[in-house]
């Protein structure tokens, strides 16, 4: 396989990518920072033609342009592994709920269908000489997810740093629809959590029972 020739055939833009979409589809966006960005805002332009679309991430550290084109819930419904980042800002009726799972189960439960992939998005590093595109930062269950996802669309990113494994860290142009030259933003960081009175009353305690070697 030439593996140039494939990056070829399969890059497009993030709006032409998207337009695979359908109503109803489950979109599977990778975990954390490798989720989606300049396909999600492209996802959010076609508000008015899409009807149910579910989006589920694990800790989503880019802006989510869907909700913020949508908060009715008839268009686009964000659902979260681990709440965190930018979904805090739209748990309380805002568009995005919180589905609790063991976070080791994640590439089991994705396997075994018990969550439906339709579409799968990540941000990635550039394409190697062999043909790998590296998950990065994260990749706790990407590849359970591009197993079982009918569309597999990636986002270059420059910033994202090519991270070592072996295991299911990275996926081939072979195994990918459509790839997506994105404008290259940095890569989002969570800011240091200020504590309220609660919480360091809840740490406070905690620490008292901590012992050496427990």
């Amino acid at each position: 396989m030439d593996f140039l020739k494939e990056y070829q055939k399969k890059l497009t833009t993030a709006d032409e990518a998207v337009k695979v979409v359908r109503s109803g589809d489950w979109i599977e966006h990778a975990f954390g920072v490798n989720g989606a960005n300049e396909l999600d805002q492209a996802l959010a332009k076609r508000k008015d033609e899409l009807w149910d679309v579910k989006i589920r991430a694990d800790i989503g550290a880019w802006p989510h342009y869907t909700l913020e084109a949508d908060q009715t819930e008839e268009h686009f419904i964000w659902m979260s592994w681990h709440v965190a980042g930018q979904d805090k800002k739209y748990i309380n009726g805002k568009g995005l709920y919180y589905v609790p799972m063991k976070f080791h189960e994640c590439p089991v439960m994705t396997r075994n269908d018990a969550v439906p992939n339709n579409v799968f998005m990540a941000t990635v590093s550039p394409m190697d000489k062999h043909g790998y595109f590296s998950f990065g930062a994260g990749c706790p269950s990407a590849m359970a997810a591009v197993e079982n996802a009918e569309y597999v669309m990636l986002e270059v990113n420059t910033n994202m740093p090519r991270v070592l494994g072996g295991n299911q860290e990275s996926v081939h142009i072979s195994q990918v629809t459509h790839v997506v030259e994105g404008s290259n933003p940095p890569l989002p960081t969570l800011p240091a959590a200020n504590p309220n009175e609660v919480e360091k009353k809840i740490a406070s305690n905690i620490i008292e029972r901590l012992y050496d070697g427990c």
